[in-house]
């Protein structure tokens, strides 16, 4: 999954957290926090301490990879409507041919 927002990231929290059986409270007592501080987590609060999020992934067992993503967005495949990979279309080199 990639998380692109804050919002993203406390959505993956909550489905985890739900899969795993838990509720607000238990999670925020493994943490150490308070629930208040999982519901800001889980609606995307971006003043949520990277310590407290880095301690909710490990509780819930979710992993944090970095990729140096260095292709170029507009080339990546897309999915056509039947689900199928398609390349995109670099307009850009359309033009320089």
């Amino acid at each position: 999954m990639n998380i692109r927002r804050p919002n993203d990231l406390g959505a993956a929290v909550r489905e985890t957290r739900r899969k795993r059986g838990m509720n607000q409270t238990e999670l925020a007592a493994r943490l150490e926090v308070n629930r208040e501080s999982v519901s800001r987590l889980e609606k995307g609060d971006p003043g949520i301490t990277l310590g407290i999020v880095l301690r909710a992934l490990n509780v819930l067992g979710l992993s944090l990879v970095l990729d140096d993503d260095t292709s170029t967005p507009e080339l990546a495949p897309t999915k056509s409507a039947e689900g199928k990979s398609r390349p995109r279309i670099s307009i850009d080199e359309i033009v320089d041919e």
